[in-house]
């Protein structure tokens, strides 16, 4: 019997092995391995090729790539068989093809234009202000520098006389508090009072037709946060207002208030008599949730977002967020983020947050995405109108990432009742395609003031029906209508992010039936009893809220700024 030893001395080998045919034996098994993994990953490549040096450490986060999708896929591919990216937990940077589709000649003829061209332009800027982020290798040096030196910026006490505060503000009566105030600080204010004089539109006050005059005496001081949020005035974090004469109710009072995200508080009246001992009262926080990022930022491994885990996601959440709201994102991540559907990874959320054009605030996002394992970074320039552009991210996510079931996207000052949200997508029914949220009908353009639309952005009389943009749902059909619609250039943008999401289910609905599903639970304004979700909630409310639900097992509303 012939010996096989010559012909295959890599596969039998002898008693006493030799070192080259051990050698052999290891390459062939490196090489049987290459094989095998070069044909699992040929259906692979990064989407976000134009701009990979944007990645960093990325490339391994490849995601599952159709050549040509189709655009009313079966709503049972959602069910948990689209591929994971590996290793998804690390990931931090948005993987949708922006540069390619929105590079596309074909949209130039169509009334988005305009819009597809300012995005062009903040994602180019993106890019470059990205890689100066990339290109700094430091981690916590620049906050532990900033902490160290902050004595040097902050006095123990300023004090500034009226025509100092002329001269210094350009005749503008503002007095710049650099450090914030800390704990125990009290701002006073000396001025002489002035006599009344007639008002013909006073504020505090209505005139009677008879009258057409009423005699005013007052003055306001009011502590300012600085401005997050670009087109909006900066939060008023206390409202002072003794008013001496003029008051409608006709006698003098001090009246204060707060204002945040433009949205004023319940005024306090001091009406002169004694309060009573049952009657609400308030402190003030000791700086702006805003200021000195770094502060706000508990770096504890209780507040970091559990791994994904290869199971399949019910729900994932998407929160928009803007690169400087440090305490806001903070405040969600110690209130409903720690609901125990998340700790589970049964449900996904993750905040999605484009770049601003300050590099150390950059600097802050990444470290915060670094640490906390929650942070999508879509990097183009932030701007008010671009905002769509998180949004079909967040659906890019949902469906590639998580391979979720039900897609919901909402803002950082929105308080989620997550078991709300899952209940009523599963009143729906499985397979089919559903849009919940606050629904707006036969709502028209403002075509005048602050939020105007012109006619070259939207020519038509009447929006489509559309939810209220803090806080909505869609199948996952509908997003990956979506995705596919953006990459292949076929995907109208609109700067009203909620409008937009209406305009496409619209058109999705045009081939698939979709359930629209209302409820005023999904609160535009505030909070109201028995939530599904909330706006405009302060950092402060948010954890109250998450303290009520927990301890009393009910969703009550917390009034304090």
């Amino acid at each position: 019997m012939k010996r096989v030893k010559k012909l295959y001395p890599f596969l039998v080998l002898p008693n006493r092995p030799k070192p080259l045919q051990i050698f052999m034996a290891v390459m062939f098994l490196y090489l049987l391995f290459t094989t095998f993994e070069i044909e699992t990953s040929l259906g692979f490549r990064t989407r976000f090729v134009s701009v990979s040096s944007l990645l960093g450490n990325e490339d391994q986060h490849q995601r599952t790539h159709s050549s040509k999708a189709s655009n009313f896929p079966s709503q049972g591919v959602f069910q948990g068989s689209l591929h994971r990216k590996a290793l998804q937990g690390l990931q931090k940077v948005s993987t949708l093809s922006f540069i390619e589709a929105l590079n596309d000649t074909t949209v130039e003829e169509n009334m988005f234009s305009e819009l597809h061209k300012a995005a062009r332009h903040a994602w180019v800027e993106g890019k470059r202000l990205w890689e100066q982020v990339e290109s700094v290798k430091e981690t916590m040096n620049v906050a532990r520098f900033k902490a160290e030196n902050l004595s040097d910026s902050c006095q123990h006490s300023i004090s500034l006389s009226g025509s100092e505060l002329r001269k210094q503000n350009k005749g503008v009566m503002v007095m710049v508090l650099p450090c914030g105030l800390t704990l125990g600080s009290h701002v006073t204010v000396v001025g002489t009072p002035r006599w009344a004089h007639w008002e013909d539109d006073p504020k505090i006050s209505v005139v009677k037709e008879e009258e057409g005059k009423v005699m005013v005496s007052q003055f306001m001081m009011e502590l300012q946060g600085l401005k997050s949020v670009d087109k909006e005035e900066p939060p008023r974090i206390l409202h002072f207002n003794p008013r001496l004469k003029g008051d409608y109710s006709g006698r003098p009072v001090i009246e204060q208030n707060t204002c945040y995200r433009m949205q004023w508080g319940s005024a306090l009246r001091c009406e002169g008599w004694k309060s009573r001992a049952d009657e609400d009262t308030a402190s003030l926080p000791t700086s702006h949730p805003s200021f000195a990022p770094q502060m706000h930022l508990e770096l504890l491994p209780q507040w970091k977002a559990p791994p994904l885990v290869h199971v399949n996601v019910e729900l994932f959440i998407g929160i928009l967020s803007a690169g400087n709201h440090f305490a806001e994102r903070m405040a969600v991540r110690k209130s409903w983020m720690q609901h125990k559907l998340i700790k589970s990874s049964n449900v996904v959320s993750r905040f999605f947050v484009a770049l601003h054009g300050r590099k150390d605030l950059n600097m802050e996002i990444k470290k915060e995405a670094d640490y906390f394992g929650d942070i999508i970074i879509v990097p183009y320039m932030d701007h008010y109108d671009l905002v769509v552009l998180k949004t079909i991210a967040i659906t890019e996510y949902g469906i590639r990432s998580v391979a979720a079931k039900y897609i919901m996207k909402c803002d950082d000052d929105t308080f989620v009742r997550i078991e709300s949200i899952i209940s009523e997508a599963r009143k729906v029914g499985s397979g089919r395609s559903l849009y919940i949220g606050n629904m707006n009908y036969h709502h028209r353009p403002l075509r005048s003031g602050k939020w105007a639309v012109t006619y070259e952005e939207w020519s038509e009389e009447e929006y489509p029906t559309y939810a209220n943009g803090p806080g909505y749902t869609i199948s996952a059909d509908i997003a990956q209508f979506i995705v596919s619609n953006f990459e292949e250039h076929r995907l109208k943008l609109f700067k009203m992010e909620d409008v937009s999401m209406g305009m496409w289910v619209e058109q999705f609905n045009s081939s698939r039936p979709v359930e629209y599903v209302h409820s005023f639970k999904f609160c535009q304004f505030g909070c109201i009893e028995d939530y599904y979700t909330a706006h405009y909630q302060s950092p402060r409310q948010m954890t109250c809220m998450w303290d009520k639900l927990q301890q009393k097992g009910k969703p009550l509303c917390c009034n304090m700024r």
